[in-house]
């Protein structure tokens, strides 16, 4: 099952039938439809061990129950907690807090019954671990594909990118469903299907290739009016998909498309490359590259800081300035000495004539 990072928008799409006994209070009398207003805020992506919120604002009327994945939130349990307040004229406002934020706590939110919008949770893993759907292939090392733990000794089908496999010297099959290759290769890459007798529905695996070969930086520091130049050095078979988000936005929110630019890294990966040309004051932030590859997903995060184009000369000018005062309090100073000297003088002239 394939995870969407990308930005979800939500419509308001839910509308509500008002049963005749609840809208006039006489029963058996016609419904009619009712539109119920909730607006949703808060970061829809947030790094695993972070801290997130959800804020929804709906009219006061309506009854406030935060469901997540249509199952009830109970305050406390899971990390979950909420406060409510008013908001503005005949609505209501209420904020779903998670301080420390798992990979369990990915998924839709709702604060209220009367409406089908939701807000959504991704939580972004930064460890590159695999799935049971997705298999990370290591070049030499073993490969163990399991189609069904509960099977013993059944014939099982493998298909590989539509050909059956066959058992050879290289790949062992077993009568436990399992696919076992010792020391697998570039080769053995692409999608895995099994077929047990007593299933209809095959079991898909898909065996990727996925290597980042270095970390963005903790920090980076550019100048205000310069450009900001990053590169996630991924690597993948088939090609992994990158996503750049600014604080946990997806970064064409934030930044203007005649200032940025996504472009393919040195292994082929498109939008693995950023560019932002001019950036400005308002840019810095905390800038994550996302990875997703199937089921996988991994991320880089830096620490973007934007300095005033004229930072550098602040020091130089404060100096500057110093020696300006000081050098201007000892004129001033030897100025008002030298006087009084040079009044004594005149009067010892004046005495002698």
């Amino acid at each position: 099952m394939k995870i969407f990072t990308s930005f979800i928008l939500f419509g308001i799409i839910g509308t509500c039938f008002g049963a005749g006994g609840a809208v006039s209070g006489q029963g058996g009398s016609g419904g009619r439809l009712e539109e119920k207003h909730v607006t949703y805020t808060g970061n829809h992506f947030v790094a695993e061990g972070g801290k997130f919120s959800v804020t929804c604002i709906v009219d006061i009327n309506d009854f406030h129950h935060w469901t997540f994945n249509n199952k009830p939130v109970v305050p406390g349990e899971a990390g979950y907690t909420m406060i409510e307040g008013p908001g503005r004229q005949g609505y209501i406002m209420s904020r779903l807090t998670v301080v420390r934020a798992h990979p369990f706590h990915a998924g839709e939110y709702k604060c209220t019954t009367q409406s089908n919008e939701a807000h959504s949770v991704f939580v972004i893993s930064g460890s590159l671990t695999e799935t049971e759907e997705t298999r990370l292939l290591a070049e030499g090392r073993p490969l163990m594909l399991t189609c069904d733990y509960n099977t013993t000794n059944t014939d099982t089908v493998w298909i590989k990118d539509g050909d059956e496999v066959v058992e050879s010297n290289r790949i062992k099959l077993f009568k436990n469903s399992t696919l076992y290759i010792p020391a697998a290769t570039k080769q053995d890459l692409g999608e895995y299907h099994c077929s047990l007798p007593d299933e209809q529905e095959p079991k898909v695996f898909n065996v990727v290739e996925l290597i980042l070969h270095k970390l963005l930086p903790k920090s980076t520091t550019v100048l205000e009016n310069d450009k900001l130049s990053l590169t996630c050095l991924v690597q993948g078979d088939p090609l992994p998909t990158v996503q750049w988000l600014k604080n946990g936005e997806p970064i064409e929110k934030s930044i203007n498309s005649s200032r940025l630019v996504l472009s393919e890294n040195e292994y082929h990966v498109p939008n693995a490359s950023l560019l932002i040309k001019p950036l400005m004051k308002n840019d810095d932030g905390d800038y994550i590259c996302l990875i997703t590859q199937f089921a996988i997903q991994h991320n880089t995060t830096t620490d973007v800081r934007v300095k005033d184009i004229y930072a550098a000369l602040w020091p130089f000018l404060g100096i500057v300035a110093e020696v300006v005062l000081l050098c201007t309090i000892i004129f001033i100073y030897e100025r008002r000495r030298i006087k009084p000297n040079f009044d004594e003088s005149d009067s010892e002239q004046t005495n002698e004539q």
